[in-house]
């Protein structure tokens, strides 16, 4: 079992932020992934980044999905970490999940993202204040009401700030959040998995920040991988992984998957709305 633990990471090497643009694959091989479900219908939600309103949006949709299924199978809800920084409204974002979470209409599993990770990890560890900075995380404290000025670096009083306005509640759900979860032939993660590695030995830093050596080999885990992390024009199916960031805070645009036992149909809300299924001749099984 894998367990999230932020005292664990280490955030020293962490990727600049000039990764955020989008990924352009280097291969044209595409190869499709078809997976079960185990007879429900599972929804998977991409990075989010302090976009309450597309969040509301999405929330909605999903809803109105649900409400309009055939199946009396309890849906599973997946959101797939970074919730907050780089948008402006992350303590929005995390209040409305808290409270999502109280649903019994639907399973929900909340993913850690290394956003969240670094939030965490400044909770810990103030001196990790600049590199958090540099990946959003001022967004996220203003939204919490703790503002800094140009030249102020006293990242002990922004963390103490910090902490004096986080609800209990957010805390909580912060330091709940999975590091993944495995649902039929499906497993959700932020980033991706190490490939050659068992699920069981993956480690977190993998889990929250891989990005080529993911991306450019096709998948061999035995279960399809849906992930976020990596921003890309549309979603992306293939090589045994799913990808569903559309880099929210950038785009406008945030993405979902829904998965069942008979399609992969995506849902993109906001400023380019969209709906489709892959196509059955697009879907192939996942390789072991």
């Amino acid at each position: 079992m894998i367990v999230f633990a932020p005292k664990d990471l280490d955030l020293s090497q962490s990727e600049p932020a000039e990764i955020w643009t989008f990924y352009e694959r280097r291969s044209d091989d595409s190869a499709a992934v078809f997976c079960g479900t185990g007879g429900r219908p599972v929804y998977a939600v991409g990075d989010i980044h302090g976009r309450i309103d597309l969040l509301n949006e999405m929330i909605e949709t999903i809803s109105e999905d649900m409400a309009d299924s055939e199946t009396s199978d309890r849906p599973h809800l997946v959101f797939l970490g970074d919730y907050i920084d780089r948008g402006a409204q992350s303590r929005e974002v995390v209040e409305t999940l808290v409270a999502l979470n109280s649903r019994e209409d639907v399973e929900i599993t909340f993913l850690v993202g290394n956003h969240e990770a670094f939030c965490l990890k400044f909770i810990q560890d103030a001196r990790i204040g600049p590199i958090w900075a540099r990946h959003g995380g001022l967004d996220t404290l203003q939204s919490y009401g703790v503002l800094l000025a140009e030249n102020d670096h006293d990242w002990i009083r922004a963390r103490d700030a910090f902490l004096l306005g986080l609800p209990p509640t957010h805390l909580a759900f912060l330091l709940a959040l999975k590091p993944m979860v495995e649902i039929a032939d499906y497993v959700f993660v932020h980033a991706g998995v190490r490939p050659g590695v068992a699920l069981e030995a993956q480690e977190i830093k993998d889990l929250l920040w891989i990005r080529e050596d993911f991306l450019e080999q096709r998948v061999t885990c035995g279960k399809t991988v849906v992930h976020g992390h990596t921003p890309i024009a549309r979603p992306e199916l293939k090589d045994g992984r799913i990808g569903i960031d559309s880099g929210a805070y950038m785009t406008g645009n945030l993405t979902a998957v829904k998965l069942t036992d008979d399609d992969v149909e995506f849902i993109i809300v906001g400023r380019q709305p969209d709906r489709y299924a892959v196509a059955p001749a697009q879907r192939a099984s996942v390789a072991s």
